[in-house]
């Protein structure tokens, strides 16, 4: 859900994937056929288009926490941070992999939103999750080649973490440990061959 404080930058999010299509769509051919100089670009133009994140309104409940208490670093920072829990990269190739779903410019623009949403986490738990899927050098691109990386599902990642999570504007937490916000089937479908046999 885009929260009210964020409508002001819908306008420049969606112009910018309007950007983003128009680059795939009149190259979609070349990424169709393998027939790329520089595969890590095209993953990357999402990740770089999706830095104007949306707050899925979830959060850890220690990062909640460190909210409401205002914690903070030696360096005055905040020990919150935003975690992609979509990770773009994959999700943008998830998205090229399928065109069909995203060739109308609108339909790119809807999907590509999910990708947006954040949940805030602890430094410390944001790195932890970031530990499931470790990419050696290959980068995303390279998981076509059949390498797996994903330790857990986007799902589960959370709970195996033992990690609750808060709706702050709801009031409510995930009952039972289970992945609060919807992601399409197709995506769920779509990441079981990168997930590691455990």
């Amino acid at each position: 859900m885009i929260r009210n404080n964020e409508r002001g930058n819908m306008s420049k999010l969606e112009n910018t994937l309007r950007e983003c299509h128009r680059f795939y769509s009149t190259n979609i051919h070349h990424w169709k056929s393998g027939n790329l100089y520089d595969p890590r670009l095209w993953t990357r133009t999402f990740y770089e288009a999706l830095q104007k994140t949306t707050d899925s309104g979830w959060r850890t409940e220690t990062a909640q926490d460190y909210k409401d208490e205002k914690k903070q670093d030696a360096n005055g920072k905040p020990l919150i941070t935003k975690d992609h829990f979509m990770m773009p990269q994959l999700y943008g190739q998830f998205l090229l992999d399928n065109w069909h779903l995203v060739e109308n410019v609108d339909d790119f623009i809807e999907w590509s939103l999910k990708g947006t949403q954040v949940i805030l986490t602890t430094k410390e738990e944001n790195i932890q999750l970031s530990l499931q899927s470790p990419k050696g050098n290959s980068g995303f691109y390279g998981l076509k080649t059949g390498e797996t990386f994903l330790k857990y599902s986007i799902k589960d990642k959370y709970k195996v973490l033992g990690l609750k999570l808060w709706n702050e504007k709801e009031g409510t937490h995930n009952i039972g440990g289970e992945f609060p916000i919807d992601i399409p089937q197709e995506y769920l479908d779509y990441e079981k061959q990168f997930l590691k046999e455990t």
